[in-house]
């Protein structure tokens, strides 16, 4: 399938029947459709296949080494795009079971972006499913399916127990040392997708749109 960028002036985009407003349209050729990456179909894959990072975030990640990752860039940068791709790499091309959790994408819409769906990769589209529940989802499907990878697309869309009337960036904090104690717990890696935090802004290089963060620094 091959993308092309195209003129967004005096666009409406099909699906949620915006104006683009500046956003970027991609035209798919092979049904010449025009939709818009802010209603999220195609959401930020101008910027993922300008910047071309797949190959070095790709690399950058050790299927083998149980560490909590972090894929971490701002708004429409391809987080999403990148962390599909990811999936789809680890369980297709590795041969590694993966779970895909998907706070925002419904499962249907995922596979539809995915060449080579397979019987490795397992989608959770469950829309703010909590630290616990997955928790309880991964321990169970590493138990029955031999889950070694893990994949989160967003930290921010996680819930946490409201009854503990914490900040929400207090409840941040804590999902992610749940996240990491589920690493230790199981053995495997977990990547979860991110905004860009206070901690990781000072050491993303500005050319880059998407950078894996080690937990050293995204948890300190």
């Amino acid at each position: 399938m091959c993308f092309k960028k195209i003129k967004t002036e005096n666009k409406i985009c099909p699906k949620c029947n915006n104006y683009i407003l500046g956003y970027p349209a991609l035209s798919r050729e092979d049904n010449k459709t025009e939709i818009c990456s802010k209603c999220g179909i195609l959401e930020g894959l101008k910027k993922f296949i300008q910047y071309k990072n797949f190959e070095e975030i790709k690399n950058k990640i050790n299927i083998d080494i149980p560490k909590l990752i972090a894929l971490c860039g701002s708004a429409c940068t391809g987080k999403t795009t990148t962390s599909i791709k990811l999936a789809e790499y680890i369980s297709y091309n590795k041969n590694v079971p993966v779970v895909f959790f998907s706070l925002e994408t419904e499962k249907e819409m995922i596979k539809s972006k995915i060449k080579n769906y397979n019987s490795n990769l397992f989608i959770v589209d469950t829309p703010g499913i909590s630290i616990v529940d997955i928790y309880i989802t991964v321990k169970e499907l590493k138990r029955d399916k031999g889950i070694k990878f893990v994949i989160i697309d967003y930290l921010q869309l996680i819930s946490y127990d409201k009854s503990k009337c914490l900040s929400r960036d207090i409840e941040i904090e804590n999902i992610c040392k749940e996240l990491k104690k589920l690493v230790e717990e199981l053995n495997i890696p977990i990547l979860v997708t991110s905004h860009i935090s206070r901690n990781c802004n000072s050491i993303i290089d500005k050319k880059d749109r998407l950078q894996v963060i080690d937990e050293k620094i995204f948890l300190r």
